[in-house]
């Protein structure tokens, strides 16, 4: 017999037992099923986690200002330790000028972004020069803050893509006006939209898209009026590509320490281990979930192999009879061989189809970021056509080593 018609005598046998064949192929439609979900799950982690550590940078290092309670506190207060300061930079590029490219100052300001008398929301923040070229950012118009503006605290600022699009949607923002608590700023440049989350959870970065850049000095000065050597959030250095990012890491601490005496006010942040750490999490995440789905395939092709015998025994007769009128072992082999892998093949199809309906579903009713793989696709497929292979061996090489006589004789 060819293939075409052990392909139409296992279709037969579907469509004429559909109960028992979709209860049959149940385990490889939720095992398929599940393969696909957890993939789309991890892709869309990672592709997450990717496009956050990218905001903090792969190759910088971040120092944050933390802040100290009780204790610590007290004896930071005695030593005379203040939290981070230009000072602490400075320091650090004097050191380290020869293994960095960069380095940028940050302060979060708490004011509000005023548009039409109501509020948008925005986040606020004073920065030096060389942010952008620390955080790899490109600007849609315009320039970023230029030093001598940082220098003469020059009220000018840089807005992100969505601000720019909710207060200036038809025209270019380069020029206008902006007021940020009872200060006027111009804008001097637009950033180009970033691929963010609203908010860098576990990150500590604000959205780029929605954040509104001024000089550092106008934060400390004007608006929050600390002085140029008060506390600042953050200490961003970017380091040259040749440079071990832990050696120069431990450095920075080290100058931290020795500045600060000794005082454990700040964290000092790689990207890069973080982005790693969080990858070796997530893979494991994932490998897990892919293991628990890959079981229940097993259990899917158990109970094909389970059903295939019972058909083997309900269809003895049957068997006695094509081999009574010539049907070689090798015939009957392939013919139970094909029922089983269509019965996977057609559990696969719906576990592929009931995957891609749950990743959906989990994309739009929880939130979570889900990709769809088609690489997954193709080699779940595969593994339901090598699930009815596997499994419907045994029960396929029983049938074609029934005896014929006795196969006749059965009732």
């Amino acid at each position: 017999m060819s293939i075409i018609e052990n392909v139409k005598l296992g279709l037969i046998e579907l469509r004429n037992h559909k109960l028992r064949s979709f209860l049959t192929t149940l385990g490889v439609i939720f095992g398929v099923g599940a393969v696909i979900t957890m993939v789309a799950i991890g892709a869309g982690a990672k592709e997450k986690v990717l496009s956050q550590i990218k905001l903090l940078g792969t190759h910088n290092i971040r120092v944050r200002a933390v802040k100290l309670y009780g204790l610590d506190a007290l004896d930071a207060q005695r030593k005379g330790v203040h939290g981070l300061t230009t000072d602490d930079a400075h320091k650090i590029a004097a050191i380290l000028k020869d293994f960095i490219t960069h380095i940028a100052l940050a302060k979060n300001v708490n004011v509000k972004l005023y548009h039409e008398n109501r509020i948008l929301p925005a986040t606020v923040l004073g920065v030096t020069a060389d942010y952008p070229a620390i955080a790899g950012w490109r600007l849609a118009s315009g320039n970023f803050i230029h030093p001598l503006a940082d220098e003469r605290a020059a009220c000018v600022c840089v807005i992100g893509n969505k601000i720019k699009e909710s207060m200036f949607p038809l025209k270019d923002a380069v020029g206008e006006r902006i007021r940020l608590g009872r200060w006027l700023f111009s804008i001097v440049g637009v950033l180009e939209h970033q691929s963010v989350g609203s908010e860098s959870a576990g990150t500590g970065v604000a959205n780029p898209n929605n954040t509104v850049y001024i000089p550092l000095n106008v934060a400390l000065k004007r608006i929050l009026a600390t002085g140029l050597n008060e506390q600042l959030d953050e200490i961003v250095i970017k380091v040259r590509e040749e440079c071990d990012l832990q050696e120069i890491a431990n450095i920075v601490n080290n100058i931290m320490l020795r500045t600060h005496r000794g005082v454990k006010d700040f964290e000092i942040i790689i990207p890069e281990e973080l982005m790693r750490q969080q990858m070796m999490t997530q893979r494991i995440f994932t490998q897990v979930m892919t293991a628990i789905a890959l079981i229940s395939l097993i259990v899917g092709g158990i109970g094909i192999m389970n059903i295939m015998l019972t058909t083997v025994t309900q269809r003895t007769r049957e068997i006695g009879i094509r081999r009574a009128i010539g049907a070689t072992k090798r015939d009957i082999l392939a013919q139970f061989i094909v029922e089983s892998i269509i019965i996977s093949l057609a559990g696969g199809v719906l576990g592929i189809i009931l995957g891609i309906a749950f990743a959906k579903g989990i994309s739009l009713y929880a939130g979570w970021q889900t990709i769809i793989s088609p690489v997954a696709i193709i080699i779940s497929f595969f593994v339901a056509a090598l699930t009815g292979l596997v499994f419907g061996l045994y029960p396929s090489v029983k049938a074609a080593n029934l005896d014929p006589i006795e196969a006749l004789r059965y009732e």
